[in-house]
């Protein structure tokens, strides 16, 4: 879904000729969750992290998430949370998501290290 920049409504009477797409950002390999290293539980404006690995992970975890309506993201914004300086194994770290929403945002990628 694409945003209007200005926030205005929808009009049937103005004609959209075309629309412009910047900052293009493609990447080489595809995103990965991390899903067998770390397990997210998604609540509405925050996100509880266990390092399920086995071992502990010593360097920054980032995990970013985008908001969607009927699983289509709305474009424009990706926001991110960082856990810093790792998280030892079987630990559990609480993180502010202040727009995330357990039914409108998605994980989208998550790096480790």
């Amino acid at each position: 879904v694409l945003l209007e920049q200005t926030r205005l409504p929808w009009s049937n009477s103005e004609e959209y000729a075309h629309a412009t797409m910047e900052n293009v950002v493609v990447f080489s390999e595809s995103m990965h969750l991390q899903e067998n290293a770390l397990k997210v539980v998604m609540l509405d404006g925050m996100l509880n992290i266990t390092n399920i690995s086995g071992k502990d992970i010593t360097g920054d975890i980032v995990i970013y998430y985008k908001n969607s309506a009927a699983d289509i993201y709305y474009g424009g914004i990706t926001y991110r949370v960082r856990i810093q300086g790792g998280i030892k194994a079987g630990e559990v770290k609480q993180l502010m998501a202040d727009h995330f929403t357990e039914a409108g945002s998605r994980i989208v990628y998550v790096t480790v290290g």
